[in-house]
């Protein structure tokens, strides 16, 4: 008994040691999925889109952002605690608050130079060299049908959302979190434990109805502070922690030899 309560003692110690800490990051890329054929992108804009336009024609409303985050300084053997995605949307159309949900990507994709046509880049423009399209995840110009496709029109994601957030109606900052139980933060667990898997998240609005779609500013919008940011918590085993916990180890080996 008085083992155990040595030993319990001795971890709870071990607890104190485990470091605090959190890392911020912007996209190392993002763009826009334009629901087309036609291969349009805006990969090099400002802004990307999310949710469904007033095009006469419904095939051609739907927008999808996408965005992907390089999280390899995180150390190795991180416990991820919580995250965060602030995102900014501008005060355009002013048509009501909207949720807008995050989805992991399940496929790799390319962000090239493209930009949108159109008001604000909305319509989106002629996808260059490795643009990702509606169709296509690395669009080829010169020979588009040699590019690879998405497995599903409009971007390979699970279904299950991540984190969900309202856009509210005047535009301004919304967050997406997660605690250490939450979708948004297995993912994050799952990139860095594997990071050839990690294509980032999709960004859905309200695919339901004409004139949802909202403007949220990308990592190209000449304003740092109101660029996309994740934010992760984590927490990483002070050195002297493992020197603890391999010092119990031996102990509780010589014990039981005696």
């Amino acid at each position: 008994m008085f083992r155990l309560a040595g030993f319990l003692s001795v971890l709870a110690m071990v607890c104190v040691f485990a470091r605090a800490d959190t890392a911020t990051f912007t996209p190392d890329k993002d763009t826009t999925l334009f629901q087309t054929t036609s291969n349009f992108s805006d990969g090099a804009g400002q802004a990307i889109y999310a949710g469904r336009t007033g095009q006469s024609t419904t095939s051609l409303q739907i927008r999808r952002g996408l965005l992907h985050f390089n999280i390899s300084s995180i150390p190795a053997g991180a416990n991820i605690t919580a995250a965060t995605l602030r995102l900014t949307a501008e005060n355009r159309g002013q048509n009501g608050d909207r949720t807008m949900t995050l989805h992991k990507l399940l496929q790799d994709w390319g962000q090239g130079s493209s930009t949108g046509g159109g008001s604000g880049g909305g319509m989106g423009g002629n996808a260059g060299l490795n643009d990702a399209t509606w169709v296509y995840r690395f669009y080829n110009p010169t020979s588009p049908s040699s590019g690879p496709q998405w497995s599903t029109l409009g971007g390979s994601f699970d279904a299950a959302s991540s984190s969900s957030a309202t856009c509210p109606n005047l535009g301004g900052n919304f967050t997406f979190t997660g605690n250490s139980a939450s979708k948004m933060v297995a993912d994050i667990r799952a990139w860095l434990a594997d990071p050839t898997n990690n294509f980032g998240w999709e960004l859905s609005g309200d695919e339901t109805t004409s004139y949802t779609a909202k403007r949220i500013y990308s990592r190209e919008w000449p304003t740092v502070a109101q660029r996309p940011t994740l934010t992760i918590t984590y927490a990483v085993p002070e050195p002297s922690s493992l020197l603890l916990i391999g010092a119990i180890a031996g102990l509780m080996s010589c014990r039981r030899r005696m």
